[in-house]
């Protein structure tokens, strides 16, 4: 309950800041996070996103051990809220070989899926490359997805396309 309460707190980025280096510092670390990621409360699977996001850009080391469990959230939640934050959170960090098929499926369908959010399919052309690094043979099919996305695509998506794009020219 005590976890519940603070989680459900947080209405600002100093408190979200402080409750993720709460956590952090919790014998259990991010293992607190998790149920609230899929609650049925929507706000608490958002704020409890929030501070996932937060923990991943303070110390994205602390998450590498929770990969399998963050793409296991991704089948478990619709919380578009949840979705961007766990895809965020997974896009700073190396990709889990265990989890990567899985994970792949996830970013292949929210960027072929027309109503994904733009952050959405931002982080999924991200883990997406990530995967493509250690997969390479997955290249021509990414490259396919970001052209057609960046034919009727936002400023963001054609941003992180032409980044893309270019990286995986390097390739």
């Amino acid at each position: 309950m005590y976890w519940n309460n603070r989680v459900f707190g947080v209405t600002g980025k100093d408190l979200c800041r402080e409750l993720a280096l709460d956590i952090l510092e919790d014998n259990r670390g991010v293992d607190i996070l998790l149920p609230f990621l899929v609650s049925e409360q929507k706000k608490i699977g958002m704020r409890s996103a929030w501070v996932l996001a937060t923990v991943s850009e303070m110390f994205p080391e602390a998450l590498l051990n929770y990969r399998k469990q963050l793409v296991e959230v991704l089948n478990k939640t619709d919380n578009e809220s949840v979705i961007r934050s766990v895809l965020r959170s997974l896009s700073v960090i190396p990709v889990h070989t265990e989890s990567m098929g899985e994970l792949l499926n996830h970013c292949t369908e929210y960027l072929t899926n027309m109503s994904s959010a733009i952050a959405i399919k931002v982080h999924s052309m991200t883990i997406f490359y990530n995967i493509t690094v250690i997969e390479p043979d997955l290249k021509t099919e990414l490259q396919e997805i970001i052209y057609h996305l960046m034919q009727e695509g936002s400023g963001g998506i054609i941003s992180r396309g032409r980044k893309i794009l270019k990286s995986l020219d390097e390739l």
